[in-house]
């Protein structure tokens, strides 16, 4: 059932969102739940934890470890809930801001992955006899090639030498 339950298209095609939507936003995005669905998803996400994020290293790990214990609903409304019907108080709607929790490490990633790209493209134009991308990243890198990439990229321009830009292309894929 949980399998069936998770197997749905993702959440950026279903709302039409990709890398740059988040950047264009004018305020986050934000969720309006009743205090029973909070309530009875915190409760199924403690109860089938395992079924949620099965694998040992999965990103939702630290998420459920930090969600606690189940809330009162007093807890989450911060104060005397006495004089509130139990049914009212079950159907009161909260309003929750989402925020991305990985957005450092998904940064760094992105980072990673435009330096590699750069230098990659570096180590193209540098290597214009190659003739695969295999070849243009892991193929030594010859004294004419060097000769060619200085004269043709100044070091005020380039990003070192080109024997310097394969080892960052190489790092950075390692890296990824």
């Amino acid at each position: 059932f949980f399998q069936e339950a998770c197997d749905v298209e993702s959440p950026e095609e279903h709302f039409s969102v990709d890398s740059y939507t988040d950047a264009a936003m004018l305020s986050p995005p934000m969720i309006t739940l009743t205090l029973q669905e909070l309530h009875d998803m915190h409760q199924l996400l403690l109860e089938h934890r395992t079924d949620v994020a099965p694998e040992q290293y999965d990103p939702l790990h630290p998420i459920l470890d930090d969600i606690g214990k189940v809330p009162s609903e007093e807890e989450l409304l911060g104060g005397a809930i006495h004089e509130i019907p139990p049914r009212t108080l079950a159907n009161t709607e909260i309003c929750l801001t989402l925020i991305r929790r990985f957005k450092e490490d998904e940064d760094k990633a992105q980072q990673l992955y435009n330096e590699a790209k750069q230098a990659v493209i570096e180590l193209i134009r540098g290597r214009p006899t190659a003739l695969t991308i295999r070849e243009v990243i892991h193929r030594q890198v010859t004294n004419e090639e060097e000769a060619l990439y200085s004269a043709t990229y100044p070091s005020t321009t380039s990003k070192g030498t080109l024997v310097e830009v394969q080892r960052k292309a190489l790092d950075a894929l390692d890296a990824l």
